[in-house]
C-alpha cells in the first residue's frame, strides 16, 4: 500500500505540475481561477461556497477554451463557436488535433465534464444548493483536471515556460502537498470530504 500510495502521489504530482506549467504558459489567469476552485473546495462550509467552487470550475473551462480555441464568428460543422459556446470550441479543438479512438475518448470526456458543469450550474442557478454535495464537487474537480490535462497536452507547449527552471521544486511541492493532504483520511472539523 505504501508503494502504491507513493506511485500514485508521484504520478498525480507530475500531472498537476504539467497542468500548472502549461496553463501558465497559455494564460497565467487560468491558474488563478483554478486556485480559487481548489482553495474554495478546501474551505467549503456552506451551500453557497459549493456553488462558488462550481462557478470557478466553469470559469476555468471558459478561460481554457478562450486560450486554446478563441471564439469565432463562423460555425464549424453547424456548431456555433462564440464566446459562450466553450464546449463547442473544445470540440473543434479536439477535432482539429486528434483522430480515431483518441478523439472519440476525449470528446466523451468533454461531454461528461460539460454535463457535470451544466447540471451543477443549473442547480445553483435555481437556488437548489441543497442538492449539490461535496462529493459532486469533488468529482467535478477530478473530471476538470483530467480533461484539462488531456487538452493541454494535445500539442507541445507554445513556448518555453518561465517556470521550467523551477519544475523540480514545483514537483517537490506538489508531492509534499499531496502527502500532507493524504495525512488524514479526509475528515476535517467533522466534515466528510
Amino acid at each position: 500500500m505504501a508503494d502504491l500510495q507513493t506511485y500514485l502521489s508521484e504520478h498525480l504530482a507530475r500531472v498537476a505540475a504539467e497542468i500548472l506549467l502549461r496553463a501558465a504558459t497559455l494564460d497565467p489567469r487560468l491558474n488563478d481561477v483554478l486556485h480559487a476552485a481548489l482553495s474554495g473546495f478546501e474551505r467549503i462550509q456552506t451551500r453557497e461556497e459549493i456553488a462558488q467552487v462550481a462557478l470557478s470550475c466553469r470559469r476555468f473551462l471558459q478561460g481554457l477554451a478562450d486560450a486554446l480555441y478563441p471564439p469565432r464568428t463562423e460555425p464549424v460543422e453547424g456548431r456555433s463557436l462564440g464566446p459562450n459556446e466553450y464546449r463547442n470550441r473544445f470540440w473543434a479543438y479536439v477535432k482539429g488535433n486528434l483522430q480515431g479512438d483518441q478523439q472519440r475518448l476525449l470528446l466523451a470526456q468533454l461531454e461528461d465534464l460539460g454535463n457535470r458543469v451544466e447540471r451543477i450550474d443549473q442547480l445553483a442557478n435555481k437556488g437548489l444548493h441543497v442538492q449539490i454535495t461535496q462529493p459532486d464537487i469533488r468529482r467535478l474537480i477530478a473530471a476538470l483536471l483530467v480533461v484539462a490535462y488531456d487538452l493541454l497536452t494535445l500539442c507541445p507547449p507554445l513556448s518555453q515556460s518561465s517556470f521550467e527552471p523551477y519544475s523540480d521544486g514545483i514537483q517537490d511541492f506538489v508531492r509534499w502537498a499531496a502527502k500532507r493532504g493524504s495525512g488524514s483520511p479526509g475528515k476535517e472539523k467533522g466534515e466528510d470530504r
